[in-house]
């Protein structure tokens, strides 16, 4: 019997240039990280990190930072996307934290025409990918 092989997840990989550039600092008060991805979803040397976001998201501050992004996107990356990255101690899980920012962000990336390729979770101990819940 010939084993299955599986192609690797390409969210996996996204998420682990993520922690790459995270580096020690998964933990700590609450970040969301913004990295720039080319059109073939290799990261660019273009990283934002907005530290100590509220908890509760702002449709303000996620306006901004989409308006921001859309633009640095057009420039640097033509057909690019963003990774999203939602950091925190206790992190790592699908939480409040995540999907309140997720839900603003994706509503104002949406009316931009910013896409935003994957979503990850990252903690002091743990880190996943979130899934975009299934739509009909």
């Amino acid at each position: 019997m010939t084993p299955r092989t599986h192609e690797p997840d390409p969210d996996d990989a996204l998420l682990d240039t993520l922690l790459n550039v995270l580096g020690d600092r998964r933990g700590g008060p609450p970040t969301l990280w913004f990295l720039v991805l080319d059109d073939h979803d290799r990261a660019l040397p273009v990283a934002l990190p907005v530290e100590h976001a509220p908890q509760r998201p702002s449709e303000a501050v996620a306006a901004h930072l989409v308006l921001v992004l859309t633009s640095v996107v057009a420039h640097e990356a033509p057909g690019g996307s963003v990774l999203v990255g939602y950091v925190h101690e206790s992190g790592g899980v699908d939480g409040a934290f995540e999907r309140g920012w997720s839900r603003v962000l994706r509503l104002h990336a949406s009316t931009a025409g910013l896409r935003i390729r994957a979503e990850v979770a990252v903690g002091a101990h743990h880190a996943g990918v979130l899934r975009a819940p299934a739509t009909d």
